[in-house]
């Protein structure tokens, strides 16, 4: 009986453990979608303001809730075309997305929208 009872205290301290585990890789997945979606909030903040003014320059940081964002620099390497970056940082977790478009006063054309790797 000691050691059945044994065997099921060592199960049940297993099963434990690996659902604290599991918890763990939840919570860190929800902070780095967390970071992403901080990131695209901030890219489209970027594109709405560009679609209504030519001469937004970016470089700002932006209040989410209790988290921030920064739009960088705007580059306007063509006429219509825009270039610029967005990122945040949620946790330990840090995400950049690169953004071209071409905006003109009729529409507005994303060209690339691309998740850029940061050195971590």
């Amino acid at each position: 009986i000691l050691v059945i009872g044994a065997l099921t205290l060592l199960i049940a301290v297993g099963v434990s453990l690996r659902a604290l585990d599991l918890g763990d890789r939840g919570f860190a997945e929800s902070t780095a979608a967390s970071a992403l979606y901080l990131a695209e909030s901030c890219a489209e903040y970027a594109l709405f303001t560009l679609a209504g003014d030519a001469l937004y320059g970016g470089a700002e940081e932006r209040f989410v809730g209790e988290e921030t964002c920064r739009i960088g620099a705007v580059e306007n390497p063509e006429p219509s075309v825009f270039l610029f970056t967005a990122e945040s940082a949620v946790g330990e977790f840090a995400r950049r997305i690169s953004v071209e478009a071409v905006i003109s006063a009729s529409s507005t054309q994303v060209v690339d929208w691309t998740l850029v790797p940061l050195a971590e």
